[in-house]
């Protein structure tokens, strides 16, 4: 799937790659590809108001299967939304 999502973004300049796989992300910085993670995409959509937590949706992630580090989850959700984990 990274490499899909590396291809398309690589042939479409305007776009920006959502990956959070760590060696997807070493090659999409070689190429000069945007990216962001999932929790970047979470938390610019509590931002919009398109969802009412954050962390609630994070954890769903998690739950399903999502791999990230529950820190790293906890500290930024405190500090750019004041949300707790």
């Amino acid at each position: 799937g990274e490499t899909a999502v590396l291809s398309y973004a690589y042939t479409n300049p305007d776009c920006t790659a959502i990956i959070d796989d760590m060696a997807a992300r070493k090659c999409d910085r070689s190429l000069q590809i945007p990216h962001k993670g999932s929790l970047a995409v979470i938390i610019m959509a509590k931002k919009q108001g398109l969802i009412p937590s954050a962390a609630s949706v994070m954890q769903a992630l998690l739950t399903s299967g999502l791999r990230l580090d529950e820190q790293l989850i906890r500290s930024v959700l405190k500090d750019t939304l004041n949300e707790d984990w």
